[in-house]
Formats: structure tokens, sequence, C-alpha cells
């Protein structure tokens, strides 16, 4: 048995063990549902179409098997149709469901009531699967998704998995990301929804200032007092809109225009930086806002989702554009990975864009594996007749840090042609890898930094029209800030031999104190239906607040009456109490023991910090607050 501890200070707040089960035979009592896609076309057509979908509840299929994690199988009368579809442990991928579709086997029009079908849960990815097949229920659900590319006059050809097969000595990799939104997002209104929800990722985990509210939209063509997210996000990208149910689909090319005029047009364009890959935009993209110039850096028409996935570990934000021959989406990628070899991608976006209340949140997470580039450089996801045609990532720039000049040091006069160290820096750090960048002609500077916070780091430039002037800063890192000696000219490269020296302190800007509440894996809002199981969790970065002693709070406000959580029982208690008094760490992730049957309702839940340990709310209390609804 695998058991891990996660603690809040001194104290354990969860043991989570799990048991040694290598294969469970599961269906709609484990989580697991089958439904048959009817689809939704802009001109009011519904087809009933041949695709099926696993719909996992991936709590449920915890806590009913004892498997943390591991990979589900499905075989019907067409074969092995869900190939190794992966259950990480909640704190690996906190999302509740995953989906991913398959092929029915019947012809559009045919009414699925019923399928035979084995459904396997195991710890290990296969290589081949049959299984014992049982009539599982098959439910009807509609689907909408278009609006990107163009028109949407017909749904894609459901997958074919034949040509996925798996290395039994190819690697396993795995990048997920915490935080990603998925709103409600109106009728074909996918491209401008998938930025939106990619910027609010980067602000829930960045700390990216944002000037507008990631909600859903009103009608910004016809309301311009509409000032959600998304809104100015259509209005940069030139999409006409009557209201929700009537607005016209976004060209990829215009998708991404706009966005970099969003981002040009609101102060980003220095925090924001963009690239793109894919057979759509194939060089790089400008535009230009009141002087503000925002540029997408082109990296390959060939989509290399090898660089997608670095670029996702890095904390990048990418979202993907694909089509069909009769339509297109576009999606917010959540996870990426490679299962013995073979690659994938986990995305989000509203699976209903007819509906406002099904589709977005944790049923719109869905799961594809990748085909090879065809002669375009496009991909084809789960062997279907979609094709991604365009990738665009965005990283959040670290803000300068401020730098100092506590005494210059000019034995040979080198000041009147020698710049000055600029009044900021960018640091960079990646392990003890060091980089200060900024406006002189001797940066960047790179080396290395010891884990006692002494560091050198070097450059070899021309300045002052002297070739291969080294310069050199050397110091200590202590409490966030940089104290050294920045000599140019270090090896006597310059007149007599002799460096300009400046005695220096370089601060970072603080790192604010950032609580995360999830429910199902979502923050600041949530919907779920009755009967669907609930996982709640935090996290927090502790910032410039670290080591402090205060009170934290975990609270639920319900029904005109205030809850705590209550660590000594694990439960919930009424009235409003602290939860902890202690220091305040990090804490990665922590999951509250999962709720069955929570009634209909909304539910306010709270989880912050205040800064002085007396049992009572002051008013330094940092917290987040996330909406949970239950529907009937």
């Amino acid at each position: 048995m695998r058991c891990n501890a996660h603690r809040l200070g001194s104290t354990i707040l969860l043991v989570a063990c799990a048991s040694g089960l290598q294969a469970a035979t599961v269906g709609v009592e484990h989580g697991v549902r089958l439904v048959q896609e009817d689809h939704r076309l802009p001109s009011g057509t519904v087809v009933r179409t041949g695709i099926g979908r696993i719909e996992v509840d991936t709590v449920r299929l915890r806590q009913r098997t004892g498997l943390a994690a591991g990979y589900l199988n499905m075989a019907t009368s067409q074969g092995w149709v869900v190939r190794n579809l992966p259950v990480m442990a909640p704190e690996v991928l906190p999302y509740s469901k995953v989906t991913s579709r398959f092929t029915l086997g019947v012809g559009s029009g045919t009414t699925v009531a019923s399928l035979p079908a084995a459904i396997d849960y195991g710890a290990a990815p296969l290589t081949a699967y049959a299984g014992s097949p049982v009539a599982q229920a098959v439910r009807q659900r509609t689907t909408t998704q278009s609006g990107g590319g163009g028109p949407t006059t017909a749904p894609p050809a459901p997958p074919d998995l034949t040509g996925i097969s798996f290395d039994p000595a190819g690697a396993n990799d795995v990048v997920v990301q915490f935080d990603h939104p998925n709103i409600e997002a109106a009728n074909n209104q996918c491209v401008p929804m998938s930025v939106a929800n990619s910027l609010q990722f980067l602000k829930n985990t960045t700390g990216l200032s944002l000037p507008h509210a990631h909600k859903a939209g009103l009608r910004e063509s016809a309301e311009p007092g509409d000032d959600s997210l998304v809104g100015k996000i259509e209005t940069a990208m030139n999409r006409t809109v009557v209201d929700r149910d009537n607005g016209e689909y976004t060209l990829f090319a215009d998708g991404l225009a706009g966005k970099l005029r969003y981002l040009a047009g609101n102060g980003l364009a220095s925090r924001v930086a963009v690239t793109h890959w894919g057979s759509i935009s194939t060089s790089d993209v400008s535009v230009s806002v009141g002087g503000t110039a925002m540029r997408s850096t082109f990296r390959g028409r060939s989509i290399n989702f090898d660089q997608v996935m670095e670029a996702m570990r890095e904390g990048q934000n990418c979202e993907v554009d694909y089509v069909w021959p009769d339509g297109g989406h576009a999606v917010d990628l959540v996870a990426i990975g490679k299962t013995r070899g073979r690659p994938w991608i986990m995305h989000s976006s509203d699976v209903d864009q007819a509906s406002d209340e099904e589709g977005g949140g944790p049923a719109g997470s869905v799961f594809e594996y990748l085909g090879t580039p065809d002669a375009n450089g496009d991909v084809a996801l789960s062997g279907s007749t979609r094709r991604a045609v365009m990738v665009i990532c965005e990283k959040v720039l670290p803000e300068p840090a401020a730098v100092i000049v506590d005494e210059r040091i000019d034995p040979a006069g080198h000041a009147c042609c020698t710049q000055p160290p600029p009044g900021g820096m960018t640091v960079s750090r990646s392990g003890d890898r060091l980089t200060f960048s900024g406006a002189a002609s001797w940066l960047p500077m790179t080396g290395t930094i010891g884990t006692d916070g002494r560091y050198t780091v070097e450059s070899s430039t021309t300045v002052a029209g002297f070739p291969n002037v080294k310069t050199r800063f050397t110091g200590t890192l202590a409490a966030g800030v940089y104290t050294g000696t920045v000599a140019i000219g270090a090896s006597g490269e310059l007149p007599q031999g002799q460096p300009i020296s400046y005695r220096v302190r370089v601060t970072e800007p603080s790192v604010a104190t950032q609580p995360a509440m999830r429910v199902n894996g979502y923050r600041q809002s949530v919907a779920i239906p009755g009967g669907e199981m609930i996982q709640m969790s935090i996290s927090m970065r502790a910032g410039a607040l670290a080591g402090r002693r205060g009170d934290w709070w975990l609270a639920a406000y319900a029904g005109g009456q205030w809850y705590s959580y209550d660590l000594a029982s694990a439960s919930w208690r009424p009235g409003l109490a602290a939860t902890y008094t202690g220091p305040l760490v990090d804490i990665p992730y922590f999951a509250l023991p999962a709720a069955d049957g929570l009634p209909p309702g909304i539910y306010d839940l709270y989880f912050g910090f205040d800064d002085v340990g007396n049992g009572t709310l002051d008013p330094s209390v940092v917290y987040e607050k996330t909406s949970l609804v239950v529907r009937p």
C-alpha cells in the first residue's frame, strides 16, 4: 500500500493511501458513463452521430476502486476503442472529470441505447486489450462545438485509433497545469474564450494583473457595457455579436491578431510573450495599438509538441486551434504527455456552447492521442478528421528587479563612455543557473548561484567600442536582494587595464501571498450537476509573508450559515473559527475528504490567512473565494 502525507506546519492534514490493486472491471457505479454525441450545428440542426464518449468521474472512480491512479481501456465490437486513458492522482491532475471520444460503429441518425463493452481500470498502460464485454447503458448528450476557423456545417467523423500503438519500452511523461478555468462560452465564442481562459490561468498561477474580470460575456458589440474579459477579447478580434445565441465564428488568424491587440491595448505588451506554430500563420505576426507593438514569434509550420510540452513545463499557457472538413474549434491545453512513447494532450473548452449550464467546467476536459504531422505539419487528433492547425503559447515575463547603485569606483575615468547599471534588471533562475538582463551593452550576464546564496555571473560583449570586454557581477543573495559588485572590464580589457565597478543592490519584486481554493479542480467558480462527487482542495504560496505566525481559515457559507473546517475531526463544524494557528508556509496541494450527495444550492468557500495569531478574523486576512453551484 502506498501512502502520501501532507502537512500544514507540524500538523498532519491528510494521509492518502492507494492500494496495490492492479486491475478492475468498472462501470456506472464506479463513475464511468458512456454517451452518444448529438451535434447541434449553428443552423439549429441536431445530428445524432456515430461518436461515443466515455465520461469518467475520477473522484468516484478512485474512491470505489481504491486505485489512486491508473489507465482506463475499453473494447467493443469495433475493437480497442479507448486506449490507456490516464486517470492521474488528484495531486497530479486535480480536475474531477476526464472524457475521451470513441467510435460507436454506427452511421449518423442511428440511436445507440446500449453497447456491449469491456471496461477495465488498471495500474499500468497496456499494449493490447480485449476483455469480456457486458451491456453498458448509453445516454444521448448534446454538444455544440463551433466558431473557429470558419463556418461549421457538419460534425467531424468518429475517432479511429487503429493507428495508435504503444512501444513497450517507450517512456511515460506528463506535464499538468493546475488552475485552468473553463467558463461557459456563448455560441461560436470558442476562439475568444480559449484566450480568456488562458489569460486567467496566467493570472491564477503568476499573479499577472488583468484589467477585466473573467466571467460569462454578455453582448459586447450591442452592449458596450460588457466589461468581461472574453467580451473585450472578442471585440479585439473584430467578432460580430448580437447576443449569446447569435455571434459569428472567428478565423484563427484573426484570433491570434486579436489576442495581440488585446495585450497591446491593455498594458500587457511588456509582461506577456507570445509564440505560435502551425499552418495558419506561417510568419511572425505583429500588431500595434496606440504606438504599442505586440508580436507573436513563429516557431515552425509543423507543430512540435515536444516543444509545446517544454513550454507548458515552464508554466506557459498554450491553446490549440483545430479543424475538420466542415468546421473548427479552439481549446485550452491543461495537460500534455506521453504514454509508452505515444504523445497525447488534454484540453478544456465549453463542449456545449448552446447551453449556459452544460459543457463548461469539469465536463469540458477532453483527452486526445496525437498522430503524425501531415505534409502541412497539421496533426490528427485521436485518428479522426480533426487536425490541429495552430498552437499558440504565451508566457509571463518577470517584473524588473529594482537596481540601486551605492558606490561607483572608476580610477581610470571610464564613466564617460560606459553605461552604468540600469534602474531595473530582469532576474531569472533555473536550478543553479542565474541570469541578469536589461538595457546595457554589457547585459545579459549568466552564471551560477550556490545554495549559500553566493553567485557569479559574467558576459563578454563590446563596450565603448572595445570588443570582448568581460563584465562580472559577484555577490550574495539574501532576503530577495542581490548585493555585490559589477565590474566592467573585469579582466583589464578597457584602457589602462582597470575596470569601472559599481557596488549595487538588486531587489527582486516581492511575491504576493496567494491562497487557492478549488472545487473539483476549479477556482473562483464552478457548477456541477447534483449527484456528482465533490473534491475540495487548497494550496498556498506564502510569498512575502512566509514564516509569519497567524490564523489559517477554511470556511464555507451556505443557507445563511457559516461553517469552518475542523482539523481534528476532518469535518465541517457550524460557526466561524480559525482552522489552524501557526506560521505561514507553502502548501503545493492539500485535498479535503471527498463529499457525495451535496444538496442543490450555492456554496461559497473561503481559504485564507491573517497575520495575527489570535483565533479571530482580522482585517489583514488574505483569502480566495470560490463559489460552487450544485444544480438539481
